[in-house]
């Protein structure tokens, strides 16, 4: 089916057309931005002097093609189902009906206040200054004043309450506070912070100092389950000895689990561990690890080397791997002379990849099989079998193949006789190849005495001249090939498909593939039928009202 194509007036410019005829289509491709006229479609208008008016275009269709209720830069509002949109951003805001409205002057940072807003600054208060209150549903400023005079009417109800004084320290008990301290008076008295239920006791501060007396280890014990099982009490303890020391009674007494040992020298410093430990994220050592038997992990478990973890390397329970995820894999490249051996003198190492040997390649082995698809050689010489004595075997390719069964073919050089030949269906017996020879596809050179096929030579040469004899017959092709160089046959009734060449005959009609035209007609105009024929005519899309 064949496919008109209809264009319309185009740029690759981004300036509108200087005129465009009533209803006249332009589009102007170059890249558009809101101070030219790129990406717009154009049209000349009928119902204004033919003016050309822009009409849309591909600048404004792509600001309309992101989510509805989503607010995209450089792009129209488009507000979803809810009448929403994701965020709005104005130098001004106006609420009220139109007309009535007003100007809201509170800033962004005065409404997030109100609205919950947390940041505070350091602010002297004075009478003057003002607390929003809600007073029965109508948001109102109040002066400092207010909230004083209404707190000193409440406090003056309280007829146990006199006057207070600045306390410079407080005794209940044996506890005593004074300016910053919390003690006891009783001898050797233990302060016990004790909170009703499941209260708890909490402390804000950057640090939380214990100092044992002189002599004393300094210890913070934590007791579970009221402490009354193997186990519930841990205790860590800097003792007078610098070793602080993780312990726990799990056994019945108190047993170190980690000992950190401190040392001048930072790096000699060392953490002594009872038990395994288990890292469930990344463990960073910057010395040396030293394990004194192996290193244990499970199966699939990798050691990863490189700032990226480029290489690996696991066992999956099954294989072993070495993977290297960036660069190259070099194994003994650095020193040489170092001898690398792969596998045992009865394993097989597989090559996943090409393989590039830069040496001289030496297999020992009784048979090289190659299975690539190609092999490509750089030598220009292929060398075969060896010429220390009459070995009395062909030399050559023995080529592998099927049809209705396993076959091989075989062509090279036939040792009986001195001659090259080519058997499609030979028979191998120690590279001795018998069979019916087969027929060679190729452009063959010979000597001025021809070529012989059996016991006939139908081509000879002499002098340069190529002589055709001793033909009985024509086949199809030799018969096809003559005919091709007739230049005229009179009683031709019939011919094959004609590729190639200029017709210059009668004009074709349009039952047999023609247009049963004889020109092309008027530029510009367009092969159309009228019912009755082929004619070239304007399309015209006509008028409307």
């Amino acid at each position: 089916m064949a496919t008109n194509i209809i264009k319309i007036k185009r740029s690759t410019g981004n300036s509108a057309p200087s005129s465009l005829n009533a209803g006249e289509l332009a589009f102007t491709g170059g890249a558009g931005t809101q101070g030219n006229n790129g990406q717009r479609l154009f049209i000349g208008d009928p119902a204004n002097s033919n003016a050309v008016t822009v009409i849309g275009g591909n600048y404004f269709t792509g600001m309309l093609d992101h989510a509805l209720g989503t607010t995209t830069a450089s792009s129209a509002l488009i507000v979803d189902s809810n009448k929403s949109t994701s965020e709005l951003r104005t130098a001004a805001l106006y609420l009220g009906t139109s007309g009535s409205d007003t100007l809201v002057a509170a800033t962004a940072a005065e409404l997030n206040i109100m609205d919950g807003g947390t940041a505070a600054t350091s602010t002297t208060l004075a009478d003057a200054d003002r607390v929003v209150v809600n007073d029965a549903g109508v948001m109102k400023q109040v002066a400092l004043t207010d909230f004083e005079t209404y707190f000193e009417a409440g406090l003056d109800t309280l007829p146990n309450v006199t006057s207070v004084g600045t306390l410079t320290a407080l005794a209940v008990d044996n506890v005593t506070i004074n300016t910053n301290t919390i003690s006891t008076t009783n001898s050797n008295g233990n302060l016990i912070l004790a909170p009703n239920g499941t209260g708890d006791v909490e402390i804000t501060a950057d640090t939380l100092s214990v100092t044992a007396t002189e002599g004393e280890s300094a210890t913070l014990l934590l007791a579970a389950d009221e402490s009354d099982d193997n186990g519930d009490d841990w205790s860590l303890i800097n003792s007078t000895g610098n070793t602080l020391t993780f312990n726990n009674d799990i056994s019945g007494s108190t047993v170190a689990q980690l000992t950190l040992t401190p040392h001048a020298t930072v790096g000699s410093s060392t953490t002594a561990i009872a038990g395994n430990a288990t890292v469930a994220g990344t463990l960073d050592v910057t010395g040396v690890i030293s394990p004194t038997t192996h290193v244990d992990m499970p199966d699939s478990a990798k050691v990863k080397i490189g700032s990226s973890d480029d290489l690996e390397l696991y066992h999956d329970g099954t294989n072993s791997y070495i993977e290297n995820s960036t660069g190259a894999l070099k194994i003994a490249t650095e020193t040489s002379g170092i001898a690398v051996t792969l596998g045992h003198t009865t394993s097989e190492v597989t090559v996943g990849d090409n393989l590039t040997v830069t040496g001289n390649l030496t297999v020992s082995g009784t048979t090289t099989t190659v299975n690539s698809t190609t092999v490509s050689i750089a030598d220009p010489i292929f060398e075969l079998g060896a010429s220390g004595s009459d070995d009395n075997l062909d030399r050559g390719f023995k080529m592998k193949y099927n049809s209705s069964g396993a076959k091989i073919a075989f062509m090279g050089f036939d040792d009986s006789d001195g001659k090259f030949v080519m058997i499609p269906d030979a028979t191998d017996t120690n590279s001795v190849f018998t069979g019916t020879i087969g027929v060679l596809k190729a452009n063959i050179e010979t000597g001025n005495t021809g070529v012989t096929v059996g016991d006939s030579t139908p081509f000879s040469d002499s002098s340069g001249t190529l002589t055709l004899q001793n033909i009985d017959a024509l086949d199809a092709t030799t018969e096809a090939t003559i005919e091709a160089a007739i230049d005229t046959l009179s009683n031709l009734t019939s011919i094959g498909t004609i590729g190639t060449g200029v017709w210059q005959g009668t004009t074709l009609a349009i039952g047999y593939g023609g247009t049963g035209l004889t020109s092309v007609g008027t530029s510009g105009k367009v092969l159309v039928s009228n019912g009755s024929a082929n004619v070239y005519q304007d399309i015209d899309g006509g008028t409307f009202s």
